[in-house]
This record gives C-alpha cells, structure tokens and sequence, in this order.
C-alpha cells in the first residue's frame, strides 16, 4: 500500500510541475518509448468535469490535398496513426503547440493545435509518394505514428517519419530537413519497398537512436520479411538493421515476421537494465517452417540489438495468427517482475513475466482467453500507475466473465492478472460496441480512459465516436462508467485519442483531426 502512495504522490507532483510548464509535448505512440498510454502530466481533466468536453477545432485534410491537386478519396484521407504533438515551438517567432500526422496519400501535416486565432490551421506540409498496393484496405502512405525528439537538429527539434522503406526528419517548425539529413530520407537496406517496405509501427526514440519496424505491402504477398531498423537520429546512418527470421542482419530466406502492432519496438527505459520488446508475425505461407526463430514470437533483447534475452513462441502456430500488437513493459506495484502484455489475432491476451536484471530471463507465460473472435488486436494494452490498472479493447465477448468492449485487469501479487470490470454502455445505455466492432487502443489520464470506435466487422452498426470511462469510483462517478461522448464524430477513428493540457486530440478514417477541451480551456 506504501508503495502504491507514494506512486501517486509522485506522479500528482509530477503531473502540477509539468502543468505548471505548460508542457504538453506527445511524442510518439502511446506517449514515450514504454507505449503505455499514460498521460501522466494531465492534471485539467477529471471524471467529473469530463462531461462538460466541447469541440475547439476541427481540420480537415482534403484543402490543402485539392490546393495541390492530390488525391482525395479515402485512403488518401485516411488517418491511420496516432497524431504527435510538440508544445514551444518557435514559428516565425511565434510560440506555438503543433499537432503532427501523416495519410493515406502521403502528406505529412503540422497544424497549429492551440493558438486563440489559427488553432486548426495549418502551418506546413510535406509531400512523400505514395506507393500503389493490391490492398482495399491498405494505403502505403504515411500509416505510422511519427516521434519527435526536441533536443535533435541542433536543438530545433525534429519529427522523424517512416513510410515505404524511407525514413525522415524534418524540422519542428519549417518542415525542412534537419541538419545532416537528405531531402529524400534515407532508404532502408535490404528491403524492397513495394513488397516489404511498409512501416505500419510507430516510430520509436531511445538515447538518440531512431527505430523503425517493417512489415508488408501488398496484402502479404511475398517477398517480404519483417525487420527492425535503428538510425541514428542526428545524421540517419543505419547503424543496425536485424531481421526477425534468425535475428542477425542477413535476409532471411523464409518469407514472413512482420511487425503488425502500432508501437513496433517497445523499450524499458529503466539505466540499470534497459530492454527492446516486439512481438512478429507468422511465417509466409501460413504453416510453413513456423518453427524458425523469430517468426510469430515475443521477444526480449537489448536496446542495440546486439542480443536476445529471451523468446516466447506459442504453442498453436496454425493460420495466420499474428501477434498484431506491441509488447508494453508494465511495472506494477503488487509485482515483483515486469509484465510485457501483448494480444494475439486468436483472441488471447499473453502475459511474459521477466526479470528487471540485465541480461533479462523469462519466469514464465500466462494467457487469458479474452475473446472469441479471431483479430483481438491491432493496439497495445495501457497501464495507469496510479490506479494500477491494465486496460485494453476486444472485440466480442470472451469466455466468461470477459465481454466486448474496454476492459480493466488488477494485478495481484502473485503478477497473475484478474478483471476488475467491462463496460460497454455508451452514455444512454446503448452499446458502443456491436460483436466484431474494432475499438482503438486506450490512453490513460488523470483517472479517466479515452478509446475511439473503429470499423466493424458485423452487419450491426456501432455507436461511434470517442470515449472516456471513469478508473475509479470517486466524486459521485462510479468505476467503468461512461462519462462522455464525442458524439459529432460520425467516421471511424482508427487510434487511440491522446490528452494534453485539458484537451482531448483525435483523428478519424475521414481525414479529420478534431480537438475537445472543458470550456475556459
């Protein structure tokens, strides 16, 4: 219990002195390189004033698309990442928040996120060609989360963007290439980017390096193979690049190893004993020679890549049953190891627990039977520190007493995991999830889940739309409750929304981005 306190105490006075900065900075997928979805500064919103949320802006992509005769249909549209945002930045001496996102059809966005004036206006734009895909359901523009890093490009800053094999860093506030870096990006080696090159995974930042996974285009058609590639964030030399069949920096001959979830690598950041966690895909053609390392695996190596620790491979390899998520490092109080939670297409939560030791060791693999229906997942599992809760979205019931919709987990002493609730009741008490309907990750702040609503799968419509759930009973609010709506978004939002300084930021397959904020904010 001890422990517990001084966690929020820490994070409470953590969370005033960032407030109090008005840092509001997000910089890659699920908020650091961890990917855990905590929004650990916000302090403005509550489970009680979150009802009162209104819509600041919105923006839309399509002008500037039709400015410059690009196309506007909707996988050119489509925003399929986690927008990133950067507080402080110097334009033309102004001083601004920035929101930063790509599309389907290849433009990379910076728009002004907060200004009383402009906020919803776009400030520059950059235009990357976009690769052409046998994929209905796929573009291969820009479809990963990009990650800045403020102390990059002699103290500018730079957001560093991945797509078809190119990796880029521009400037924070011109979008012009940073110090050292090519106009064009630098191209991946090894790789061809029609077939293999698509970066479908958040870039990632540790220690100035830069990380970027690679899965497939072309709806798995080979040849492809999944890799993991780590630039060096000042001047983009490929310092390593490690592919997932064998795990040494020689192209496999086996097809297959993507890496599917949206934070590709995970790090624990932690300076005694840091640690790289992802998770693959299976081999191509499904069943063939899955038993080659790492194909359709978790694992656990070193920053560098210059070692695995340890390697999880299940026991049921039939079909084509990705781990479609990111591993998410978990340090939770009532457990002496660190959990790594990651979903599987097949429904089924796995949960390593590992050693905080350098050279890390795996104890052991649970599994929680989450949901019936193939492709749980696309996202990664969010952990609040102060609650102490796991939470994640499924997509149809599971074996009792797990149901559709977002899920909270207790871990127990023991680093077993139990449900501590499900809700799936919009505020109304209509369902927010229909069977079959994907729900985005979840980000997590100041006692509150947010989580969108994506496509369905099923001929029943769900109620879409943004979300926030109260963690705990407290002020009135009980636990799992729904206490707001974003009901004005009427398309799909294909990732988690993320929160900084009272305001709510999402983006949706319509190619919108809008902004929600308590009034006075």
């Amino acid at each position: 219990m001890r422990t517990i306190q001084l966690v929020m105490a820490t994070a409470f006075i953590s969370a005033l002195n960032v407030a109090s900065a008005q840092a509001v900075d997000w910089l890659m997928f699920g908020n650091g390189p961890r990917h855990d979805g905590y929004a650990g500064a916000e302090v403005l919103l509550t489970p009680q004033n979150a009802p009162t949320l209104v819509r600041k802006w919105g923006y839309s992509v399509v002008p500037y698309k039709r400015a410059h005769g690009l196309p506007t249909d909707q996988n050119a549209r489509r925003i399929y990442a986690q927008p990133v945002l950067a507080g402080h930045v110097n334009v033309g001496g102004a001083n601004k928040t920035l929101m930063y996102f790509g599309d389907g059809g290849g433009t990379f966005h910076a728009i002004d996120a907060n200004s009383k004036a402009n906020a919803g206006t776009l400030v520059w734009a950059r235009q990357i060609k976009p690769l052409e895909v046998s994929c209905a359901n796929l573009s291969n523009g820009i479809i990963s989360t990009a990650a800045i890093d403020r102390s990059a490009n002699n103290g500018r800053g730079a957001v560093y963007v991945a797509a078809n094999a190119r990796v880029y860093a521009w400037d924070l506030a011109t979008g012009a290439p940073a110090v050292n870096w090519p106009e064009d990006g630098v191209l991946l080696p090894n790789l061809k980017p029609e077939t293999e090159g698509t970066v479908f995974s958040g870039v990632t930042l540790y220690n100035g390096s830069v990380y970027v996974a690679t899965s497939s285009a072309g709806c798995d058609k080979p040849p492809y193979h999944g890799s993991i590639n780590i630039l060096d964030g000042a001047t983009g030399a490929v310092k390593t690049q490690w592919f997932t069949g064998g795990g040494t920096s020689t192209v496999p001959t086996v097809n297959g190893g993507a890496i599917w979830g949206p934070g590709g690598v995970s790090i624990d950041t932690n300076p005694d004993s840091p640690a790289l966690f992802t998770a693959t895909g299976n081999p191509v053609p499904t069943g063939a020679v899955n038993t080659i390392d790492y194909y359709l695996s978790i694992i656990g190596t070193r920053p560098d890549l210059s070692s695995v620790d340890w390697s999880y491979k299940p026991t049921n390899l039939n079909g084509d049953l990705d781990f479609g998520s990111t591993p998410v490092p978990i340090n939770a109080a009532a457990c002496p190891r660190q959990l790594v939670p990651v979903t599987r297409k097949n429904g089924t939560l796995y949960v390593p627990e590992v050693s905080q030791t350098t050279p890390r060791s795996l104890y052991k693999v649970s599994q929680y039977a989450m949901s019936t229906t193939v492709e749980l997942s696309f996202g990664a599992v969010a952990f609040d520190p102060i609650s102490q809760l796991m939470l994640l979205t499924t997509f149809s019931d599971g074996p009792a007493p797990y149901t559709r919709g977002l899920v909270a987990m207790k871990v127990a002493d023991d680093c077993s995991l139990s449900l501590a609730w499900t809700n799936n009741a919009a505020p109304g008490g209509t369902d927010i999830a229909a069977p079959g309907t994907r729900l985005t990750s979840v980000t997590v702040a100041n006692g509150l889940a947010f989580f969108g609503v994506g496509f369905q799968a099923s001929a029943i419509a769900p109620t879409p739309g943004i979300y926030a759930v109260a963690l705990q009973s407290a002020g009135g609010v009980g636990a799992g409750q729904t206490v707001w709506r974003a009901a004005d978004i009427t398309a799909t939002v294909l990732n988690a929304p993320i929160v900084a300084n009272g305001r709510v930021f999402t983006s949706t397959n319509a190619g919108f981005v809008y902004a929600y904020a308590i009034p006075g904010h």
